[in-house]
């Protein structure tokens, strides 16, 4: 007779940090603890401490391996092998593909584990043949790989596919349904500082929105390192730009700030999903986004929720805010068919039935 899948671990780098993996895994945690699994984490690193609230009963153990994991994986796997026979989950879910590193290596079968790896990153971010090999290996190795769009599901060879699952991503993040009641004039990007979020690109994008749009302001909010937020800073003031773009840190009231703005811009070079864009289209913001690999094109509707501006091209993203923010019918127009398009196909609980079904398919 198969088995119940119950015990269920998360098995991700770390949780201190404001960003969408780990605000999207432990979201996945509460609602299957709710739901009467028994759900844990096991990170790699020896902090414990988690950014974003988990249920009471939901635990986090370390496995004391802090570092780079290439340099520290012997000892991670053999600390995870000693974990899996203490513990004995059902489930071990690699959170990010990176993970497969440790836990290939901590030969999840002979403890009756079943493993899932779950893709946090696009196709977009494969440079490199070693990583691509790190994702079929995690395929191969995998009861079931989640990926997040359908271009990422297509980059796996044929052979691979079957094992392969898409399962977008939800948010908690506006549980009391709040809508933007579009009067105010700022514009909201939340992300990583990293190159990749394009912070820069949009900083010089709204140079231009400046120009047409004196009135309106920009606040970039997220969490990364002090040097990278430095250069931003650095353009923002040669730009003379001070007076209309904010810089600030990651703050636990994210929802407060979706709320009291009118337009959300992903400026992105590569994105895996664009939890972001989801989060925004849950207060009704119409979006502007560079379509940019993988994930924009697969949640806003071009030209009915939002825009989809060439990639990295800043003249385009400036162009399409400027129009936007003019047309305040056009907003409106946008606005509702966000919150339309996240009722259909992005709330918790279409997300929710999704893994509930991998999870009794296992």
């Amino acid at each position: 007779m198969k088995k119940d899948v119950k015990k269920i671990r998360f098995f991700i780098p770390s949780l201190v940090n404001s960003a969408g993996m780990e605000r999207i895994s432990t979201g996945l945690a509460n609602i299957l603890q709710r739901q009467g699994y028994n759900c844990g984490f096991v990170v790699k690193d020896s902090d414990t401490t988690s950014f974003f609230p988990l249920h009471s009963s939901i635990q986090v153990k370390s496995i004391l391996s802090d570092g780079d994991i290439k340099k520290v994986r012997y000892k991670a796997a053999k600390r995870l092998r000693q974990y899996l026979k203490r513990e004995k989950p059902d489930v071990l879910i690699n959170v990010d593909v990176s993970m497969i590193q440790i836990s290939a290596l901590a030969f999840t079968r002979l403890y009756g584990v079943k493993l899932l790896t779950w893709e946090q990153f696009s196709a977009g971010a494969i440079n490199t043949f070693a990583k691509k090999i790190q994702r079929y290996l995690a395929a191969f190795i995998s009861k079931k790989l989640i990926v997040l769009t359908k271009a990422d599901k297509q980059m796996y060879p044929l052979f691979l596919q079957n094992k392969v699952e898409i399962i977008g991503n939800f948010t908690q993040i506006n549980p009391d349904n709040i809508l933007s009641t579009l009067d105010n004039k700022t514009a909201l990007s939340v992300g990583r500082m990293a190159k990749e979020k394009g912070f820069d690109l949009l900083i010089k994008a709204w140079k231009k929105v400046k120009e047409q749009n004196s009135d309106w302001h920009l606040r970039i909010i997220g969490g990364g390192k002090q040097e990278y937020v430095d250069y931003l800073q650095g353009i923002v003031d040669s730009l003379s730009l001070n007076d209309v773009v904010k810089i600030l840190p990651p703050t636990k009231e994210i929802g407060k700030e979706y709320a009291e703005a009118s337009l959300y811009v992903l400026p992105s070079r590569h994105e895996p999903f664009g939890l972001v864009l989801i989060e925004a289209k849950s207060f009704g913001l119409p979006t502007v986004s560079f379509d940019c690999p993988y994930g924009p094109k697969e949640i806003i509707n071009d030209k009915i929720d939002g825009y989809l501006v060439e990639n990295e091209n800043t003249d385009d993203l400036a162009e399409k805010i400027n129009n936007l923010i003019s047309d305040k019918d056009k907003m409106q127009s946008f606005s509702l068919k966000a919150i339309e398009d996240y009722n259909k196909r992005w709330t918790e609980k279409c997300v929710e039935e999704k893994w509930l079904n991998l999870l009794k398919r296992l």
